[in-house]
């Protein structure tokens, strides 16, 4: 906030008038011209117009005052212009990533390794632990394997698990486990993928997977991770 304006500056038509410095930012603008309606009218009917784009846009509300900027006035202070309108805006990372939705059909042999427990840090610790081991010894080559994880979720379950499934190279013979060491199984299905980097945008995207299922009416059977 700035001192107030010197009221002789305006003859005292206008004694609380002062000026306030806005922070600056990405805003969206529309244009309001007359058009021989009363310009009130016009007004009216915009903002409803550019709050519908920003629901299709990429965009959502941004943090700063949204504002009306009114455009030419007489020596009378009569308005004889038009009015732009702001609104502020942010870039919506969930309507971003929604856009990036794809469908896939996986049918591959995976080698699985399982761990069950009440710890989940524990657990989500071995089942890696005894992948990664496994993989070292096998000699396999991270750059041309595919790792997909997932565990129990949000279920509220007293026994937790999680899952860590490789995808070896073709040409690459898994020899049949000991002491069940691992299991060797089929994943089949349609899929829906949305690629995310590990943390808030991660979490982000899961609402988004489940948002995208809800709206294509798609019943979800299996959620989990792909690493690359």
């Amino acid at each position: 906030m700035l001192e107030d304006v010197p009221s002789g500056l305006f003859e005292q038509t206008y004694p609380k008038v002062y000026r306030k410095l806005l922070s600056g930012g990405k805003y969206a603008v529309m244009s309001v011209r007359p058009q021989g309606k009363e310009l009130g009218e016009q007004i009216m009917a915009a903002w409803p117009r550019l709050l519908k784009w920003l629901e299709e846009s990429k965009y959502m509300w941004g943090t700063n005052q949204y504002l009306e900027e009114h455009l030419g006035f007489s020596p009378e202070d009569d308005h004889i212009g038009g009015v732009d309108l702001y609104i502020s805006i942010a870039e919506d990372k969930e309507k971003l990533i929604n856009q990036v939705v794809q469908q896939t059909k996986i049918d591959e042999t995976l080698v699985v390794f399982r761990e069950e427990g009440i710890d989940f840090s524990e657990i989500n610790c071995r089942s890696w632990n005894r992948a990664i081991t496994w993989a070292q010894n096998a000699g396999l080559d991270s750059s041309q394997c595919t790792i997909y994880q997932y565990n129990h979720g949000y279920r509220k379950t007293e026994v937790l698990f999680n899952v860590v499934m490789i995808k070896v190279p073709k040409g690459f013979t898994v020899l049949q486990p000991k002491n069940n060491e691992y299991t060797i199984e089929t994943l089949n299905g349609e899929f829906a993928v949305l690629p995310a980097t590990w943390g808030e945008e991660e979490a982000i995207a899961w609402s988004t997977l489940a948002k995208w299922c809800q709206k294509n009416k798609i019943k979800k059977t299996m959620a989990g991770r792909v690493r690359t």
